[in-house]
């Protein structure tokens, strides 16, 4: 049960800019008054010595990770799956018009612009720029899809875009003290591809114990990807990204880091 008045988040590796996306999601979703989730409340961002720090009110409950535990037996189950399913079909659905002006104007967080961020992007985020509404995905996007010789049929990127998570681990989601789901992290969410949700969850480095459960329920509530774009992104995207693309360079460090450390010993 977490308790106090106000939680506490320090940037470490995340940029300024990710705990501003953080807060201005929550900002938008606190406005909902759904009966199937919650979203803490971000009291501001705190700069001091070189950290951030994003100051929010606590929820009251458990995150999945708790309650799945360390049982590597343990699976997520039905009930939890399909209740987290529900709410990303409502926030999919946006049945109660919170993002109908911003995705009408082209934007991809409240904030407008997007810095890419994700496990599409996994082993490393593209930083390369900013990227500043909706068309701009595209582009950007387009260009990668063209350098990997993914087929745009099966990865479509001109789809009326939705709210995505893009974050759905186990750290991330809660059950709260009232049943309601608590929605955690928002740095990787925007406004994309209706299939970007189930890939990114595809990619997570969570376990199968959450991962088959909840793809399961998102299938059941028709969220699955379509066929052949998860097998098109891991062969060709996934594959040219840490190959050749802007995770190339980040590896081959790791990797020479690690092969010196070795030496070193």
């Amino acid at each position: 049960m977490a308790t106090g008045s106000f939680a506490v988040k320090i940037a470490m590796n995340l940029a300024r800019s990710s705990l501003e996306y953080d807060m201005a999601f929550m900002e938008l979703l606190n406005r909902s008054t759904s009966e199937r989730y919650r979203v803490p409340k971000a009291c501001g961002i705190i700069d001091d010595g070189g950290w951030s720090y994003l100051v929010m009110d606590c929820l009251e409950g458990q995150t999945m990770s708790k309650i799945i535990g360390s049982d590597e037996k343990q699976p997520l189950s039905d009930e939890d799956a399909n209740d987290i399913a529900a709410v990303y079909q409502e926030l999919r659905n946006d049945h109660h018009g919170f993002f109908q002006s911003l995705i009408q104007s082209r934007s991809l967080t409240p904030l407008r612009h997007w810095w890419p961020q994700g496990y599409i992007f996994f082993p490393d985020f593209d930083g390369e720029r900013l990227v500043d509404d909706s068309d701009d995905f595209a582009t950007f996007m387009s260009a990668r899809f063209t350098m990997s010789k993914v087929d745009s049929n099966l990865v479509p990127l001109n789809e009326t875009s939705v709210f995505i998570h893009g974050n759905a681990g186990p750290d991330n989601l809660m059950r709260c003290s009232d049943d309601k789901i608590g929605l955690l992290h928002f740095h990787m969410s925007f406004f994309g591809p209706p299939w970007w949700e189930f890939y990114a969850l595809h990619g997570s480095p969570a376990p199968d114990r959450w991962l088959m459960p909840l793809k399961k329920a998102m299938a059941l509530h028709g969220m699955a990807a379509p066929d052949g774009l998860i097998g098109e992104l891991d062969e060709k995207f996934i594959f040219w990204f840490v190959r050749f693309g802007p995770a190339f360079g980040v590896l081959q460090g790791k990797e020479r880091f690690i092969r010196e450390k070795a030496r070193s010993r």
